[in-house]
């Protein structure tokens, strides 16, 4: 039975959207700590 490996690009596509990703759940954090309540809810 032949065993899958993914190749380089596949893994850093992964890294960069895990990046992304976290990116994006951080910064919502961020502005709900910091922010009022106006910005937060149009953003």
């Amino acid at each position: 039975m032949e065993e899958k490996k993914l190749g380089l690009t596949p893994l850093v596509a992964l890294v960069v959207g895990s990046i992304i990703g976290g990116g994006i759940f951080n910064l919502m954090t961020d502005m709900a700590s910091q922010a009022s309540l106006g910005p937060v809810i149009i953003g």
